[in-house]
């Protein structure tokens, strides 16, 4: 029986370009507190009040990026005053130029508990107790509550908000393959890339499903690998998110 094997690779890159996107009403960015020059526009509930708003370079923060992800846009901070009453829930939307690719999460930088230092989190919506990022196109919608520390930095409920926090990418990655006997492949991708899983569906299509694959997963060296059976019907494999 002739085998076919088809192998599909998952190469994401992102590019921003770093003009004033403002909110094309006519007034100049720097004359609008809540639209930062050369990166994003940010709205949020009526009332509230955006102050020192601004995007942080990555390099300059004393941590590495997340494995396997990177942050083009870099971290967008601001701080959020007025809610209506300490430990209140509120929306934050952040749009930019271009859509974010397939496999885009959410990032924020900051202590996820009382006394612990700053890292970086997922932060991506969805098991998070309905707080966290949605990524819709290139839109930003950021779920906050006042006081948890994730997604608060200040750990306070004190009617104030503040938040540092960016897109992730996934970082351009070779999936590789290679035949192990006449009934098995291993598939291997370079390891430190926590936020990906190697994922397979039958078919490219629109309406295609992937789903994580269940082999084991085995680290040896600098190298993440994958001993899969041939079967008779075709797979396809690519590197997918980490479900959050």
């Amino acid at each position: 029986m002739k085998v076919r094997l088809l192998i599909f690779f998952l190469l994401v890159s992102l590019s921003i370009q770093a003009a004033p996107i403002g909110n094309e009403d006519g007034i100049a960015d720097r004359l609008q507190p809540h639209a930062l020059p050369s990166q994003v526009m940010i709205t949020t509930d009526p009332g509230l009040c955006l102050v020192n708003a601004g995007v942080i370079d990555p390099s300059s923060l004393n941590a590495a990026p997340p494995a396997g992800f990177s942050l083009p846009v870099g971290l967008v901070h601001f701080r959020l005053e007025g809610l209506p009453t300490p430990g209140a829930s509120v929306t934050v939307t952040q749009v930019f130029r271009a859509d974010f690719p397939a496999g885009t999460v959410y990032y924020n930088y900051g202590s996820p508990g009382p006394g612990l230092p700053p890292v970086y989190y997922n932060f991506t919506y969805g098991g998070h107790g309905g707080l966290g990022a949605e990524i819709v196109g290139n839109k930003i919608i950021l779920h906050l509550k006042d006081g948890c520390a994730l997604g608060d930095d200040d750990d306070t409920e004190n009617a104030v908000i503040s938040n540092s926090g960016g897109p992730a990418v996934p970082a351009q990655i070779s999936l590789s393959i290679s035949r192990v006997s006449s009934g098995q492949v291993r598939l291997f991708w370079p390891s430190g890339n926590e936020g990906l899983v190697l994922q397979t569906t039958d078919r490219l299509d629109p309406a295609a499903t992937w789903a994580d694959d269940t082999n084991p997963v085995v680290t040896n060296g600098g190298f993440k690998s994958v001993t899969a059976p041939l079967a008779d019907a075709q797979r396809f494999y690519r590197l997918g998110p980490l479900t959050p």
